[in-house]
């Protein structure tokens, strides 16, 4: 525990040290407008806090610090601001999402519309359909087809 704890902070200080010579060399002005640049801000200031509280106190737990530890996890993403070809695919990524996250209000609202309407009609007759939740859950259930 204790040698990865050690990496961690090698780690870490070695990505600040890079993200520090990064601002250094754009200049800072043009370096903060960047989207990347900006997560990598985020995920460093995250990572050193995290350190800092581990070195001073390794029992302490600052709440909502291991959520924010996660966003380590997405160190590599940074890679993919750097390679064109990849850059490409992340913008083809995030264009697709606003039509399937409309898909998916539409299928929401059909499977409350049809859970409002078995409760209305069922919910004497069987407890699936007794209350909006458990009725919205059956629905959904039927409609992947998960346990049926």
């Amino acid at each position: 525990r204790q040698r990865l704890d050690i990496l961690e902070s090698v780690f870490t200080f070695l990505f600040a040290g890079e993200l520090l010579i990064n601002a250094i060399a754009h200049w800072f002005r043009e370096f903060i407008y960047d989207g990347w640049n900006q997560f990598d801000i985020l995920v460093v200031v995250v990572s050193v806090t995290s350190v800092a509280v581990n070195f001073f106190d390794q029992n302490s737990e600052i709440p909502g610090l291991s959520v924010l530890r996660l966003l380590r996890a997405f160190r590599v993403m940074r890679l993919f601001g750097r390679l064109g070809a990849q850059r490409r695919i992340i913008a083809a990524i995030q264009q697709s999402m606003q039509p399937v996250f409309h898909a998916l209000v539409i299928v929401a609202l059909i499977i409350a519309i049809y859970a409002i309407l078995a409760v209305d009609f069922f919910h004497e007759r069987n407890v699936l359909f007794s209350n909006l939740s458990e009725a919205t859950f059956t629905m959904f259930q039927i409609a992947t087809f998960e346990g049926w």
